[in-house]
């Protein structure tokens, strides 16, 4: 049962902040299932490496053809792992910005919702706690975070994982 003291712009600004913190969990699930899989390509790629690098220590005396050809097959796996990891991490950055521009014209549209349902005889504490942030704001951080961290795994800066 509602209480019969809040009022109607009260029940809907704590409905949009319910809102938003169920989008920033979203979002966040979203990220780490990102990074997530990001941690499984750099393993793979780095247990590829290991093999490569074992084979490619023989003397190529005794290298047969067999083994160049594993040789090969191992590069072209790196190859295609990496390829893998590239493209998740620019969806990643793609999926940032698209969040970025939902925050805000969401902020936006809050903005114009509650500048209209403001009445004159609001003092400023009220209004303040209708006034909704955007969760772009409390996740940037952690975004910014995970996409430095996918940046830097498995790539020109040694990986993390190592």
């Amino acid at each position: 049962m509602a209480d019969s003291s809040q009022t109607l712009e009260d029940i809907e600004g704590e409905l949009a902040t319910i809102e938003q913190l169920r989008e920033v969990l979203v979002r966040h699930e979203s990220e780490l299932r990102y990074m997530k899989e990001d941690i499984q390509l750099c393993q793979e790629i780095k247990k590829l490496k290991q093999d490569l690098h074992q084979l490619s220590t023989l003397p190529e005396k005794e290298k047969c053809a067999e083994t160049q050809e594993k040789e090969a097959k191992l590069i072209e796996m790196i190859q295609k792992q990496v390829e893998k990891r590239d493209y998740l991490v620019d969806d990643m950055e793609f999926e940032r910005l698209r969040e970025y521009e939902e925050d805000c014209e969401m902020s936006e549209f809050l903005q114009k919702k509650l500048k209209k349902k403001e009445k004159p005889g609001k003092t400023g504490n009220e209004r303040e706690r209708l006034d909704v942030v955007p969760p772009a704001a409390a996740k940037a951080s952690v975004a910014k975070a995970g996409l430095n961290f996918l940046k830097n795994c498995c790539g020109v800066v040694l990986c993390c994982l190592q």
